[in-house]
């Protein structure tokens, strides 16, 4: 399978399995956020994701969990821990957050 991954912002991911497309929705989020590195966090989650067996839709998933919580660190080049991605991933099925300082 050739996969194809687009990362658009706040449009969320474009996706392309090499049958169809597939638009990933963005995470919604308010308030400041600073854009360096989420593109960069997409991709590096869309790549574990599938390395780990997950569709390409999944990984598109992942990768905007994961861009959220980047672009939440403010003034520096976020990472996503594990742990804070299942964080908003929880807030956006209405689960509680486990860790509650982190975005």
């Amino acid at each position: 399978m050739k996969a194809h991954a687009w990362t658009r912002g706040a449009e969320g991911m474009l996706v392309f399995d090499g049958n169809g497309f597939a638009d990933i929705p963005a995470v919604p989020l308010s308030g400041p956020i600073d854009p360096v590195g989420a593109g960069d966090t997409a991709v590096s989650a869309v790549a574990a994701a599938l390395a780990a067996g997950g569709t390409l839709e999944e990984a598109g998933e992942m990768g905007n969990l994961a861009a959220a919580v980047t672009v939440k660190k403010l003034r520096e080049t976020g990472t996503a821990t594990g742990a804070e991605i299942l964080d908003v991933a929880r807030l956006m099925t209405g689960e509680h957050a486990i860790h509650d300082d982190k975005p």
